[in-house]
């Protein structure tokens, strides 16, 4: 798979693997890319819930719990329907320790059509999966949309 240099969609992904390869050091420069670009695409529109979700989850996987809520914060301010901005916000929660909370926003993201089988492999989730409520919030049924 090629790496778009300016995208920071990609660059948000390529920390998430190389965190969970244990790669901390690529993760973190990659994280620094994705909001470096995220943060200019905003400067184009900043009314884009997407790449603050996307900034949220590498600041807090940089350990800027404060600048991930605030972050997911305004995201969530200018959505409350888009699967992955829902889903970007369990991820915050989870890396800041807010299990229910995660568990919440993973019921949400489904409701909202997120991937049920996505939201199983997360490996962020992992300390999640025996979790009673983590389950009900995957059968959650996707609301209709208009």
């Amino acid at each position: 798979m090629a790496l778009t240099p300016g995208r920071y969609e990609g660059w948000a992904d390529l920390a998430d693997a190389c965190h969970w390869s244990g790669q901390e050091a690529k993760a973190l420069d990659a994280c620094s890319r994705a909001i470096r670009l995220a943060r200019s695409e905003l400067q184009v529109n900043a009314r884009n819930p997407t790449a603050r979700a996307r900034i949220a989850v590498c600041l807090a996987r940089a350990g800027d719990a404060a600048g991930a809520r605030g972050e997911i914060g305004q995201a969530l301010a200018l959505t409350q329907k888009d699967p992955r901005v829902l889903y970007d916000a369990a991820i915050v929660a989870s890396l800041a320790k807010k299990k229910q909370e995660s568990v919440d926003w993973v019921g949400r993201a489904v409701e909202a059509g997120c991937g049920i089988e996505q939201i199983r492999r997360e490996p962020q989730f992992a300390d999640l999966r025996n979790d009673p409520d983590f389950d009900r919030a995957l059968r959650r049924k996707p609301s209709r949309k208009p």
